[in-house]
C-alpha cells in the first residue's frame, strides 16, 4: 500500500465564503483566541490582557524564598515579613522540620514584592515581633522548581490585587493613551457627576472631578501652530464643553460656548425653584420663551437647575426653576437639556479642532487655536448624525454619519463639502485612517474608502467577505473599535466579549490579502485605545468598569485563555479518494512547554468547537529533547522550530485539524500540518 505525505502550510485566517468542499486549504472553518501575525505563517494563541492602573502588572510578578530556621511564632500569608535590611509579603510557608510551638520550626518563605537584602542570622519579624531567623540570603525563583506553576500564580495574584478600579460606579465611559498614560472616565458613585482619571506609578488619579455625567468620551492628541506648540490632549463627551489638556502644566480648561444655544454666567445663584436671573457673557445667543435650559457648575455638576426660558433680552436670561440640586456657584454653564449644544468628538484636522453635534453639525475652531471659535471658523450640516471623523492623507476629512459618507476637501476657511456615499448604520467610532485608506464598520461590512486613480476621490470596497458570519453576528451587539498599527490589525468589539481581528499583509488593504480571525474575551470591552510607542501600547474598558491592558500577560487577568482552531477539510487534491491517516507532524514555535489537544476529524463530521481531545500532547519549548515514550518520533528542522509527529489513525475523504489549548501558557504559534496517509479506493457513486 502506497504512502503520501502532505504539508498542510497553516495560513489565510477564517474562511465563512468558500465552497466547504474545496476551500484554499490552510484556513480555519472556526477559530478562537487564535490571530494571525504579520509577516510570519500560522496562528498564534494570543497574548493575555490584564487590569492597569499605573502601578506594576500582575505579569512582572516574582517570587523568591528566605531560608529560616529557629521559627517560634507563624506567620500569616500576606504579612509583611522584615529584616533590619529588607522586605517582603509572604506567600507560602514550606515547612520542612520542626514545629512553631517548639521553637525550632525550619523551612523556607516563599515571597514577592522583595526590597532590600535578607541575610543570614538577621531576625525576621512582622510589625516588630520576632517570627524566625533568616538562614540564607534571597534564594531567586526559577521555572525549574517543582512548585514553579502554583508560586508564580500566587505572586501574580498579589500584584493583581494591588490594582484598582477607577473610583465610581457602572462602565467606562471612554479610553485615551498619550505617552504612556492612561486616561478614563467614569461616573461617580449615585451617578451625579463624572471623574476624568489618569494612571500613575501608584494608581488613578483624578485630573477634572465634577464632570456631567453619562457621556461618551472621545480624546485625541495634537499640536497646534498657532498655540503653544506643544502635544496637548483634547476631549469630547457629549454632556460637557469640549476641553484642552496640558499634561506638562497640569492645566484642564474648558472650550468656549460655541453653540448658538450654550452660554455662560458668572452670577452669584443659589440653585431652587422658581424664577432665576443670570447675567450671560456671551450676548448672540438664540434662546427663546419656552425652551427648556440646564444650567449646570463646571467645577461641580452635582449643583444644577433645570426650567424654561422666561424672558432673554441680552445679557439677560430669566428662567422658570423646575428641578434643581446642589449649592451656590458663580461658573454656571447653560446649555438645552436636550444636549444638541455639546459636542460628543474633538478630532484635528489641518491645524483646526473639529468638534461633531447633534443632528449632524460639524464645527470647525479658528486656525492654530482649538480654544477659539470665531466668524472666521467653518460650520458644516450633513443632516445626519455623524458616527466618526478621520483625517486621510493629511488633507481629506472623512465625515462618517449614520447612513453615509461624506468628505470635506480645503481648510477650514475655504472648505468644500462632498457627499461621498451611502451605507447601512456605519458603527460609532469605527472610523479610522490605516495606510492611507480610510476604514469603517456598517451593517453591510467592514468598508475601506481608498485614493483612485482620480485626484482627490476615493473608492468604496468591501473588506469582511471572508468573515461575513462572524462579523454579522458580532456588529449586531457593537460596543467599540480600534487599530493596533504595528500589529497591522483592526479590531471590532461586540456583544457577548466577541471580538473580531482583521490583518493585512503590508502597506495596502487589499481583500484578497487581508485574514481573520475571533478572539473570545472573558471581560466585555466597551471603549478601545493604543499608542505605538516602543511595544505598543493598548488599552481597553470594560462594562463593569476595569482597564485592561491588552496583549499582556500569558492569561484574561488570572483566568486560563481558553483557545482553539479548526482549518477547514481538505482533500489532498483526491476529493473521490478514501485515505487512511496514519500520522500527524505538528510544526510549531514555543518558548515554554506548552499542553495542547489535537483532533483529526473526517468528512464533516464536526464543524465546531473541538470538545474532546483525540490526542493530547505537550509542545516542547524550543531546543529540548524528549524521549519516544512520550512521543513516537521527534525530529527538530532548526533551532527555533519543532516537529512533532504523533500517530494518528482514521479514514475518510476530506480531513480537518483542530488544535486546541487550554492553559496558563505563553503565545505558541503552529504554522504547519504533515499529513501521512495511504490512498484506499475511489469511493463509487
Amino acid at each position: 500500500m502506497t504512502r503520501e505525505v502532505e504539508h498542510l502550510q497553516l495560513q489565510g485566517g477564517l474562511d465563512e465564503a468558500s465552497d466547504k468542499t474545496n476551500p484554499p486549504p490552510g484556513r480555519l472553518l472556526s477559530c478562537q483566541n487564535f490571530e494571525v501575525v504579520f509577516g510570519q505563517s500560522g496562528y498564534r494563541r494570543i497574548d493575555g490582557y490584564e487590569r492597569f492602573d499605573g502601578k506594576a502588572l500582575a505579569s512582572v510578578a516574582d517570587y523568591k524564598s528566605i531560608a529560616f530556621n529557629v521559627g517560634s511564632t507563624t506567620p500569616t500569608v500576606g504579612d509583611t515579613l522584615q529584616t533590619a535590611t529588607g522586605t517582603a509579603i509572604l506567600l507560602r510557608i514550606n515547612l520542612t522540620s520542626g514545629s512553631w510551638a517548639g521553637g525550632d520550626a525550619t523551612g523556607a518563605f516563599i515571597v514577592t514584592a522583595t526590597t532590600g537584602t535578607f541575610t543570614a542570622g538577621q531576625a525576621i519579624t512582622v510589625s516588630g515581633g520576632y517570627r524566625a531567623a533568616c538562614n540564607s540570603s534571597l534564594i531567586v525563583s526559577s521555572q525549574g522548581d517543582s512548585s514553579y506553576t502554583s508560586d508564580i500564580s500566587l505572586a501574580r495574584e498579589y500584584y493583581r490585587g494591588l490594582i484598582a478600579k477607577p473610583t465610581g460606579e457602572g462602565a467606562i465611559l471612554g479610553v485615551k493613551l498619550m505617552d504612556g498614560v492612561v486616561y478614563c472616565l467614569r461616573n461617580v458613585v449615585g451617578s451625579a457627576t463624572a471623574t476624568l482619571w489618569k494612571s500613575t506609578a501608584s494608581g488613578w488619579s483624578a485630573v477634572r472631578t465634577g464632570l456631567r455625567p453619562g457621556g461618551s468620551l472621545n480624546a485625541s492628541i495634537s499640536s497646534f501652530s498657532g498655540a503653544s506648540g506643544r502635544r496637548l490632549l483634547f476631549g469630547a463627551d457629549g454632556k460637557n464643553r469640549y476641553w484642552q489638556y496640558n499634561p506638562s502644566t497640569l492645566a484642564f480648561t474648558f472650550g468656549p460656548a460655541v453653540y448658538g444655544s450654550e452660554g455662560t454666567s458668572t452670577t452669584s445663584v443659589t440653585p431652587g425653584s422658581g424664577a432665576k436671573i443670570f447675567t450671560v457673557t456671551e450676548a448672540s445667543r438664540d434662546w427663546v420663551a419656552g425652551d427648556e435650559l440646564l444650567i449646570y457648575s463646571s467645577s461641580d455638576a452635582s449643583k444644577f437647575m433645570i426650567g424654561t426660558v422666561t424672558t432673554w433680552v441680552a445679557p439677560t436670561l430669566t428662567i422658570n426653576c423646575t428641578s434643581f440640586g446642589g449649592g451656590n456657584a458663580t461658573d454656571w454653564h447653560i446649555c438645552r437639556n436636550d444636549g444638541i449644544d455639546r459636542p460628543f468628538i474633538a478630532y484635528p484636522h489641518r491645524n483646526y479642532l473639529w468638534l461633531a453635534y447633534p443632528f449632524g453639525q460639524l464645527q470647525s475652531s479658528d486656525v492654530g487655536d482649538p480654544l477659539s471659535v470665531t466668524a472666521t471658523a467653518q460650520l458644516f450640516g450633513v443632516s445626519e448624525d455623524i458616527r466618526g471623523l478621520a483625517s486621510v492623507r493629511g488633507e481629506v476629512l472623512v465625515v462618517a454619519h449614520s447612513s453615509g459618507v461624506s468628505l470635506i476637501y480645503g481648510s477650514a476657511a475655504t472648505a468644500e463639502k462632498k457627499f461621498h456615499s451611502t451605507d447601512a448604520n456605519i458603527a460609532i467610532g469605527s472610523l479610522f485612517e490605516i495606510a492611507g485608506n480610510a476604514i469603517y464598520a456598517s451593517d453591510n461590512g467592514i468598508k475601506s474608502l481608498s485614493g483612485s486613480q482620480s485626484f482627490g476621490d476615493f473608492d468604496a470596497s468591501s473588506l469582511s467577505r471572508k468573515a461575513f458570519k462572524t462579523f454579522n453576528s458580532l456588529i449586531s451587539g457593537y460596543k467599540c473599535a480600534s487599530v493596533i498599527r504595528k500589529s497591522n490589525q483592526y479590531r471590532i468589539y461586540g456583544k457577548s466579549s466577541g471580538v473580531l481581528v482583521m490583518t493585512w499583509p503590508g502597506a495596502y488593504i487589499q481583500e484578497r490579502y487581508l485574514e481573520f480571525t475571533k478572539l473570545q474575551y472573558l471581560h466585555q470591552p466597551v471603549c478601545s485605545d493604543s499608542e505605538v510607542s516602543g511595544d505598543e501600547f493598548v488599552v481597553f474598558g470594560t462594562d463593569d468598569g476595569w482597564v485592561m491592558k491588552e496583549r499582556s500577560g500569558t492569561t484574561f487577568d488570572g483566568s486560563p485563555i481558553q483557545a482553539y482552531f479548526r482549518t477547514t477539510y481538505w482533500h489532498s487534491k483526491m476529493p473521490d479518494v478514501v485515505k487512511r491517516v496514519r500520522k500527524l507532524q505538528l510544526e510549531a514555535e514555543t518558548t515554554a512547554k506548552t499542553n495542547i489537544s489535537i483532533r483529526l476529524d473526517f468528512d464533516f463530521s464536526d464543524t465546531g468547537v473541538p470538545t474532546q481531545a483525540k490526542m493530547d500532547r505537550s509542545l516542547p519549548p524550543v531546543g529540548s529533547v524528549w524521549s519516544e515514550g512520550v512521543w513516537s518520533q521527534m525530529v527538530w528542522s532548526s533551532a527555533e522550530v519543532s516537529i512533532s509527529e504523533i500517530i494518528a489513525m482514521g479514514t475518510g475523504r476530506y480531513m480537518s485539524v483542530a488544535v486546541q489549548s487550554l492553559e496558563d501558557t505563553p503565545s505558541f504559534r503552529v504554522f504547519g500540518v504533515g499529513v501521512h496517509f495511504s490512498p484506499l479506493k475511489v469511493k463509487k457513486s
